[in-house]
């Protein structure tokens, strides 16, 4: 077996410094991305902590009102408001557009506001701690201070 590998190590330090150098140029090409998580705790002993009678009148802090909580903070309208609030639709971050996005926008494929917001959306993250009554809400941005701001702020 050695032998074998001694014959042909010429090859094997070939394909080990080939893999090395891809490493490299990806770690240089890549930018890097920070993701900041906001964890909202809600608690069910307090009603005026929790408030579901104004946001699902009728409801109380069972798992279907946590999950009720998640899909609220994914929606349109609240993540529209943070969006517009934040000043996002003229941020490079997300009126950037690739070749593809400008080539699919002549076809029908949406207002650059439109992909403005869907990438605004595929940015953030909400999901529910287990079967805590917490909700973590992430977003991933290239900048670690806007990551912040953007998780506080939704």
């Amino acid at each position: 077996m050695w032998a074998i590998l001694w014959g042909r190590r010429l090859l094997v330090l070939a394909f080990t410094g080939a893999a090395l150098l891809l490493a490299v140029l990806y770690l240089a090409v890549t930018s890097p991305s920070y993701t900041a998580t906001a964890s909202i705790l809600i608690d069910p002993r307090d009603a005026r902590a929790t408030n579901f009678n104004n946001v699902l009148p009728g409801i109380g802090a069972d798992s279907a009102a946590i999950a009720s909580q998640v899909f609220v903070i994914e929606s349109q309208d609240l993540l529209g408001t943070v969006f517009d609030s934040q000043k996002l639709r003229n941020d490079p971050e997300f009126s950037s557009r690739g070749l593809i996005s400008r080539v699919m926008s002549l076809f029908g494929g949406g207002t650059p506001q439109d992909a403005a917001f869907k990438r605004f959306q595929k940015a953030v993250s909400v999901e529910r701690e287990g079967l805590t009554y917490v909700i973590n809400v992430s977003f991933t941005s290239p900048s670690p201070e806007k990551a912040a701001r953007i998780a506080n702020a939704i």
